[in-house]
């Protein structure tokens, strides 16, 4: 592994950058929902449900993706290599539930799909940067959060 367990879950937050990302994360959400509904408004049915969801998801897959498969790659890989396996896998893992809810093609075709391997990169990073699972684990969580919020 290329960060070590004993390190991987120590809490060495760089804030401008972490804040950084939180805030693009943000105005990325509004100015979609400003363009997709002519306004800002919150989704009737978010609710406690939703937060839960949004932080286990977070949680367990960025301790899959990036606390487990890329630390593992990272040793046999340049970072950048990594990364963009890490992010292909990452983005293979949302094409059931794309089946399922029926937008799959959808996706695919108008290119929804390039904005899960470009957060898959930016959770990579981060993971890369921090040397620690709890950076990318709460940038995943936020995103879930706006995704539900909206």
């Amino acid at each position: 592994m290329s960060v070590k367990k004993e390190s991987i879950f120590s809490f060495k937050l760089k804030s401008t950058e972490f804040i950084i990302i939180l805030f693009l994360f943000t105005i990325f959400h509004v100015v979609s929902a400003f363009v997709r509904n002519g306004g800002i408004s919150v989704n009737d049915l978010f609710g406690m449900s939703n937060i839960i969801i949004a932080c286990s998801v977070g949680i367990s897959e960025e301790m899959v993706f990036r606390g487990f498969l890329l630390n593992s790659v990272l040793n046999e890989k340049n970072k950048y290599t990594a990364v963009i396996i890490n992010s292909l896998l990452f983005l293979a893992i949302h094409f059931p539930v794309w089946i399922r809810k029926g937008v799959f093609l959808t996706y695919i075709t108008n290119g929804a799909f390039l904005q899960i391997i470009a957060l898959s990169a930016v959770f990579s990073l981060a993971f890369i940067r921090s040397r620690n699972i709890i950076i990318p684990a709460i940038l995943h969580a936020y995103w879930d959060f706006l995704c539900f919020l909206s």
